[in-house]
């Protein structure tokens, strides 16, 4: 699409895995930069959209980051597994192969969380 995208990534392998696909696909570092750097302790605050692949153990973890530091116009872009208790803004594909969109803007309305 254009625009600059950060991956995060502490496995080395998985790291060098995604900067040889993307220098196969014709990515510069300016298009895709890939850090060996935790998610966690990253500061997400300058992203306005946030792709995730995860697992259902840190759901909730990882809610609270992306309500934390996101601004209002980001998007959450998660795979597999949906966000629960937040309403996406749309969803495609079905299965394993299934993403769910959520606008932080919608989510922070308080209407698309669920009650504590």
């Amino acid at each position: 699409m254009g625009f600059p995208s950060t991956g995060y990534e502490l496995n080395p392998i998985l790291l060098n895995w995604a900067k040889l696909l993307a220098y196969r696909r014709g990515f510069s570092q300016d298009q895709a930069t890939f850090l060996k750097q935790d998610f966690w302790v990253a500061d997400l605050s300058k992203y306005n959209n946030v792709t995730v692949f995860l697992a259902p153990a840190i759901v909730e973890s990882l809610k609270k980051k992306l309500a934390d530091e996101l601004p209002d116009n980001s998007r959450v872009i998660v795979c597999r597994f949906p966000l629960t208790g937040w309403t996406p803004t749309c969803s495609e594909g079905s299965g394993l192969e299934q993403v769910w969109a959520y606008d932080m803007a919608n989510v922070r309305k308080g209407s698309n969380q669920s009650p504590s």
